[in-house]
């Protein structure tokens, strides 16, 4: 999460200080915080998959059926997966929740078989820290990154 929670308390007090306004209840840091965490975890999922698809190319020793992965223009953090024609969309949802989706092309149209998204979403803990769930259990990135990079390989060979 690095040192941005400083930056927030000096930024929040300072905004305190000047229009004389208190959030009682905190719900912009709570929002604030959620953000960063689930940008975070953005951050590291796509630094996980990177790794992997990196290993999977090299095991593969072939140019032809190669894993690629892209960043999504104007989005902070979110990114896809792509190998023929199938596409795993890893998206920042709101403050708090990361959406999972598989979305297939065919014949270079959208076919319109996008199925919904399996979210995760982040608890906080009692040090405000990222717990992340999906379906009301604990999982873990490593978890996370061979599930659905499994299913990804599985389903997009020719």
């Amino acid at each position: 999460m690095g040192r941005d929670w400083i930056q927030f308390l000096a930024k929040e007090e300072v905004r305190i200080e000047e229009t004389g306004e208190l959030d009682l209840y905190l719900q912009t840091e709570e929002k604030q915080l959620l953000s960063e965490l689930t940008t975070q975890f953005l951050q590291d999922l796509r630094r996980e998959f990177s790794d992997c698809i990196k290993a999977f190319n090299a095991y593969r020793g072939e140019q032809r059926n190669t894993i690629k992965i892209y960043g999504i223009q104007g989005t902070q953090s979110d990114f896809l997966v792509f190998r023929n024609s199938l596409k795993l969309i890893v998206a920042f949802e709101r403050p708090g929740t990361i959406g999972f989706t598989f979305n297939s092309l065919q014949g270079g149209v959208k076919s319109g078989k996008k199925l919904d998204s399996d979210l995760i979403e982040v608890n906080l803990g009692p040090f405000n820290e990222g717990i992340w769930k999906f379906k009301n259990q604990v999982v873990h990135l490593q978890s996370i990154v061979r599930y659905y990079l499994t299913e990804f390989i599985r389903n997009s060979m020719n």
